[in-house]
């Protein structure tokens, strides 16, 4: 009998372990590569970013990520959509373009939406939009006056002057 009996735990036990091995190899084989896949969070690069009145940079979403999925991407601007422009909306990567036409500057807020199908991670970045440029030095202002043979006041190599000289000049 007492053969019997250890037959019995023997074979109980063996049916244990086959009961746990069916429920770890099914629990394994409905596991996807997706389900590895996690998305832990996201940031834009540069750290720090800014362009000049009409300059461009580059814009790049890292993300932390567990698995080999790929997340998707939605860029926007999110305040002084003004000063600035986005080449694309999705991708890992957009340029931004400034278009800052007043005498200060400007700051851009863009934001970078990462999903991987289950959660989403957000980043924001500001950029500073520079100033317009007002141009200096080397201008033709309308008060400029010729010099030398261009100028119209300038006498005729036969020694008349012109007549109806003109009194606007240079950027008219």
């Amino acid at each position: 009998m007492k053969k019997n009996s250890q037959k019995r735990k023997f074979g109980t036990i063996l049916l244990s372990l086959a009961a746990l091995f069916a429920v770890l190899f099914s629990t394994a084989a409905c596991k996807t590569d997706s389900d590895d896949d996690e998305l832990n969070s996201v940031t834009i690069s540069p750290l720090e970013a800014t362009i000049n009145a009409n300059g461009q940079t580059s814009l790049f979403a890292n993300v932390d990520k567990k698995g080999s999925g790929t997340p998707v991407y939605k860029w926007e601007i999110t305040s002084g959509g003004d000063y600035a422009t986005l080449s694309s909306t999705t991708g890992s990567s957009v340029t931004l373009t400034g278009n800052n036409t007043t005498e200060s500057e400007q700051s851009v807020t863009v934001k970078v939406s990462a999903t991987d199908g289950t959660n989403t991670k957000t980043a924001t970045k500001t950029v500073t939009v520079q100033k317009k440029v007002t141009a200096t030095g080397n201008v033709i202002k309308a008060s400029d006056v010729p010099e030398g043979w261009a100028n119209p006041k300038a006498a005729l190599t036969d020694g008349a002057a012109i007549s109806g000289k003109p009194t606007n000049y240079g950027g008219y």
